[in-house]
């Protein structure tokens, strides 16, 4: 994925099959003004199962990714890259050796020049494996982007890599109309609403975005029913001003970024006749650059770093736009990128500006996640009528594959009960808590080609 640099963040210029956001939204005189945004075809999705459904949390997390440094001032022929956090340099401390240069550097000078590293042009790794040296003789001085080949050592921390969800959920009491203007529509994240007035509102059949990222669900869409009049708190009650089943939602996430999300108005329904008030929960990112797992659902008290978290049984599932896969988010590494918030602009969130050596930590290609994760267990009991006319529920073991329990001798089998991990279930169910943790250990080979 090919990206401009701005003071906070990255602009999609170009990057192989074109996304459906740069071919509907944006269109100005039948042609997109949006960024083209093109994904691989071959492997889309930059989400990955952990392995055992159900999983409790990960730790020891660690992998390798690209780390890139830009505008690097190569003074008299030699230039500086360092790192800091729990993250090094591939490769062993001093001088790297051709192959290792070629394998874990790019380095290309402003005039686009590629520097070729060998015997006379050389880097060398601190004892720390924090500070490369590129010493490139001749003594002339010039810039250049250095790509850099890292390991992430400790990527479960949000300093580095591991990103946040802090569930915001909608204010359904009080009317907020004071937030961040986006073309004339008003984005408050603080009570996760959106005020639409009667100009903005699309016409029937195109998007209406919420300019928000990862919307969890619409919790309500107000019409105060006349143009002139705004939405009070009054409407947030009333179900005369209550036209949430007449639009269709998309949360806007893709195989490979988490979009805005936007609201269409059915076929048939009738258009809005006034202004529009859109509640709707959503998750906060934050955190690090490299990706989501279940710990940025949970909180502290569930080994997770959520402020503000999630209820196990209600982290959701995405299906895939190209391989139509269904991925239990709790179970999987999720590397896609989100969208900032409150801005019409596609833009991607980083914890740093991207215009020093900020970016988006997504793992080399064909490498490997390594984790230690801990996960829930099923089991099956049976019910059955003992010979001496009483009942008795034996239970079975937990297991990844849970057997049923052997029947006793002369009893009745009279039902086969098989329990999902309890996390499983829904809130009202928890009491069924009949399972423990398992403890795996997690090798993930199959990494996102370029993008």
């Amino acid at each position: 994925m090919m990206v401009t640099p701005s003071s906070d963040a990255a602009n999609v210029v170009s990057s192989a099959g074109v996304d459906n956001l740069s071919k509907t939204d944006g269109i100005v005189s039948g042609v997109s003004n949006l960024p083209t945004v093109i994904t691989n075809p071959t492997s889309p999705e930059l989400i990955f199962p952990v392995g055992f459904p159900y999983v409790y949390n990960l730790n020891d997390e660690t992998y390798q990714s690209w780390k890139m440094s830009r505008s690097v001032n190569f003074a008299s022929g030699v230039g500086l890259f360092t790192l800091t956090g729990d993250i090094t340099f591939v490769g062993n401390s001093g001088t790297q050796s051709s192959t290792e240069a070629r394998n874990n550097w790019l380095v290309v000078k402003s005039t686009g020049e590629i520097i070729n590293f060998t015997s006379t042009n050389t880097i060398s790794l601190d004892a720390t494996k924090k500070i490369a040296t590129l010493t490139v003789p001749g003594g002339s001085t010039f810039t250049a982007t250095i790509l850099a080949r890292t390991a992430i050592t400790d990527a479960g921390t949000t300093g580095v890599a591991l990103k946040i969800k802090n569930l915001v959920n909608a204010n359904t009491t009080n009317v907020n109309l004071a937030g961040t203007d986006v073309g004339g529509v008003k984005v408050d994240l603080t009570n996760a609403q959106v005020y639409v007035p009667a100009s903005n509102v699309v016409t029937p059949g195109n998007k209406q975005s919420l300019y928000v990222c990862d919307v969890k669900r619409i919790v309500k869409i107000i019409d105060t029913l006349t143009p002139t009049q705004a939405p009070i708190d009054a409407m947030l009650t009333n179900s005369a001003y209550d036209v949430t089943n007449n639009f269709i939602f998309d949360n806007g996430q893709t195989d490979a970024y988490y979009g805005h999300a936007t609201v269409t108005l059915r076929k048939g329904a009738p258009q809005i006749k006034g202004q529009m008030l859109i509640l709707f929960d959503y998750y906060q990112h934050g955190g690090g650059d490299g990706y989501f797992s279940i710990n940025s659902y949970l909180g502290a008290g569930d080994g997770g770093v959520s402020s503000s978290p999630e209820n196990y049984s209600q982290i959701g599932t995405y299906t895939g736009k190209v391989s139509g896969i269904t991925y239990n988010l709790r179970d999987c590494i999720d590397f896609r990128l989100s969208a900032i918030n409150a801005q019409a602009t596609l833009s991607f969130r980083y914890s740093t500006s991207i215009t020093g050596s900020g970016g988006a930590l997504l793992p080399v290609d064909s490498s490997t996640f390594i984790s230690d994760y801990q996960h829930y267990l099923g089991r099956n009991d049976i019910l059955v009528l003992t010979k001496d006319n009483s009942f008795k529920l034996i239970t079975g073991k937990p297991s990844n594959y849970p057997t049923f329990p052997l029947q006793p001798d002369g009893s009745l089998l009279l039902a086969e009960l098989s329990l999902d991990p309890y996390r499983a279930y829904r809130d009202w169910e928890t009491d069924r808590k009949s399972t423990r943790l398992n403890s795996s250990h997690l090798k993930l080979s199959r990494m996102p080609s370029s993008a």
